[in-house]
């Protein structure tokens, strides 16, 4: 949850920052598995 607010920070835009959630919600599910949790750009 908190990957997602710093996206939506670093991008200010709202929409923008949906988009990108979206992207990084099947990202962080593939880091979650491997035991990782940072997020990387």
């Amino acid at each position: 949850k908190r990957a997602l607010k710093v996206a939506k920070r670093k991008l200010g835009t709202h929409k923008r920052a949906k988009k990108k959630r979206e992207e990084m919600a099947g990202v962080i599910r593939k880091m979650r598995s491997a035991g990782t949790t940072d997020k990387k750009k």
